[in-house]
């Protein structure tokens, strides 16, 4: 199955929450695959003949947001290159009580349902050593 549709299944999983805001990574449901980035919602198979695939009835329980902002944060932890030497990144509200580890996941460029803060970083050109010359907040 393709990694979209994984992502896909993933969130239609997490949207059946009412109350994932009180505890965004603690959120489990029945899924019946993943990313596999969060151990919990996984298992190792051991050689005694034992196989979730022959038994229909065991649901194996995952973390769908753990894995969906693991997916965002591998794939967009990367400041946007707008044009040479200037990038824009972004990074979610920390007034929204997340853990430091969902905001970690956050980083990035990708759109979130969250309020983000939105940055535009300028470089200097190579000869004069790559540092940043200024950081503003964007607004769209």
């Amino acid at each position: 199955m393709p990694g979209a549709e994984f992502l896909v299944r993933m969130l239609e999983a997490a949207r059946t929450v009412e109350d994932w805001r009180a505890d965004p990574m603690g959120v489990s449901v029945p899924l019946s695959s993943s990313f596999r980035f969060d151990p919990r919602g996984s298992y190792v198979p051991i050689d005694s003949g034992f196989s979730l695939n022959n038994h229909s009835r065991i649901n194996m329980a995952g973390f769908p947001l753990v894995e969906v902002l693991a997916a965002i944060g591998l794939s967009h932890a990367r400041p946007l290159r707008v044009r040479p030497l200037h990038y824009r990144y972004s990074v979610v509200r920390a007034s929204r009580g997340l853990p430091p580890a969902f905001l970690r996941a956050s980083l990035g460029c990708a759109e979130l349902p969250f309020d983000q803060r939105i940055f535009s970083m300028r470089l200097a050109r190579p000869d004069k050593g790559r540092s940043i010359t200024s950081v503003s907040e964007y607004t769209p």
